[in-house]
C-alpha cells in the first residue's frame, strides 16, 4: 500500500497546516535573514501541532461543558447540592475538563507526540492522567499565581488572561512533551 493511501484525514489536515506556517513563517524570517534547520522546523511544528490541538480542545471543553448544563437543565435539576446552588456549573466545568484532557491525549499521542500505539491500556491510562495533572497545573496554579500578578500590579483583565495563555502555552507544551508523553 502507498503511503499515500495510509494517510489518516487528520494527518493530511495537520500536513497543511504545517505548509501553510512553513511558507508564512518562512516568508518572515527570510526577510530577517533567518535560517532554520529542518530538526528546528520539526520541533516548531510538533509545537504547532499542538496548538491546533489545543484550539480543539478549546471547542471540545466548551461543548461537553454546554451540553452538560443543558442536559441537567432539562432533567429540572437546579443544581443545588446541601442547599448549595450552582453545583451545576461545577458538574459541566468537571466534564468539559475530562473531556477536553481525553482529546488532548487521543490526538497528540498520535499526531503530535507520536507515543506508541502498542502500549498496555495502563500506560495510556497513566498518560492521561499525567496530561489531566499537567492541565490542571496550567489551569489552577499558574493560572491563580498569575492572576494574583495582574491584579496586585493593576494589570487589564484581558490582557492578563492574554499574557496567561501566552507563558501557559508553553509551559503546558514542556510537561507534556517530556512528562505526560515519556
Amino acid at each position: 500500500m502507498a503511503e499515500a493511501e495510509r494517510i489518516t484525514p487528520v494527518e493530511r489536515f495537520f500536513r497543511w497546516v504545517e505548509k501553510i506556517v512553513r511558507t508564512v513563517v518562512g516568508f518572515f524570517l527570510r526577510l530577517i535573514r533567518v535560517e532554520l534547520t529542518e530538526k528546528q522546523w520539526a520541533a516548531f511544528l510538533q509545537f504547532v501541532r499542538y496548538c491546533v490541538v489545543g484550539l480543539a480542545n478549546t471547542v471540545v471543553n466548551l461543548l461537553f461543558n454546554y451540553l452538560t448544563l443543558w442536559l441537567l437543565e432539562k432533567t429540572g435539576w437546579n443544581g443545588a447540592i446541601g442547599g448549595v446552588e450552582g453545583f451545576n456549573r461545577h458538574l459541566g466545568t468537571a466534564a468539559g475538563f475530562v473531556a477536553c484532557c481525553v482529546n488532548s491525549y487521543f490526538f497528540n499521542s498520535r499526531y503530535t507526540f507520536d507515543v506508541d500505539e502498542k502500549q498496555s491500556f495502563s500506560q495510556h491510562f497513566k498518560a492521561l492522567l499525567k496530561v489531566m495533572v499537567s492541565y490542571s497545573f496550567a489551569v489552577l496554579f499558574l493560572g491563580w499565581a498569575l492572576n494574583i500578578l495582574w491584579v496586585s500590579v493593576g494589570l487589564n483583565s484581558f490582557l492578563g488572561a492574554l499574557i496567561n495563555v501566552i507563558v501557559g502555552i508553553p509551559i503546558n507544551f514542556v510537561l507534556n512533551k517530556f512528562w505526560a508523553f515519556k
